[in-house]
């Protein structure tokens, strides 16, 4: 059984799929099973999963008949999944190779339900660094329902692919069939309820 299940919904990501799979395979932390989620995806990006299943013994592809959307779709595959922790990935995302391992040691060492980090945000001018705070559940409850600070962009705490979540955690939070959009806030907002102890 991996300690760790990554999970990426797709949908028209041909894009950019292949530098995100590469990225997670790259982890240096290697007991994980990574499960790519084809929301019927209308171009490649399904034919591209199923290629990139038959280079690496740890990914896992379900094809969904029909579109469900992020949050079902993310919800497939955390049904699937067969991991103690979480790890959520967006298919235009990649992550550093690092990351898997130093959320994970980071929620072993503190026996944490939940791990936060920083992230790169890439746009135009290049990569930017968003920082996090520590914050207690409290304050991160008051963050995600009554929203966000001045100045501060999309916070990270309302958000699904910079964190390490313990599975069981996760299997509380309601994924509604209708959410199509921003549901990292709905979702998050839930896992940081459950969460007895969330580490940045």
């Amino acid at each position: 059984m991996p300690k760790v299940s990554a999970i990426a919904p797709v949908y028209k990501a041909e894009k950019y799929l292949r530098k995100c799979v590469e990225s997670v395979l790259a982890q240096t932390f290697n007991d994980f099973e990574l499960i790519l989620i084809d929301d019927k995806s209308p171009d490649n990006s399904g034919a591209i999963c199923d290629e990139l299943a038959l280079l690496d013994s740890r990914i896992r592809v379900i094809h969904n008949a029909e579109n469900q959307g992020a949050c079902l779709a993310r919800k497939t595959g955390l049904d699937a999944a067969k991991g103690e922790y979480i790890q959520f990935v967006d298919s235009d995302d990649w992550l550093e190779p690092t990351m898997i391992e130093k959320l994970y040691n980071k929620a072993i060492d503190t026996n944490a339900d939940m791990v936060y980090c920083d992230y790169y945000e890439e746009t135009d001018k290049g990569q930017i660094i968003r920082y996090l705070e520590e914050a207690d559940k409290i304050e991160i409850m008051k963050l995600l329902v009554v929203g966000s600070r001045p100045n501060y962009r999309r916070p990270g705490h309302m958000l699904l692919w910079n964190r390490l979540c313990k599975k069981e955690i996760y299997d509380k939070v309601d994924f509604p069939s209708d959410l199509r959009c921003h549901e990292d806030v709905y979702l998050m907002t839930q896992a940081h309820y459950f969460s007895q102890k969330a580490v940045y």
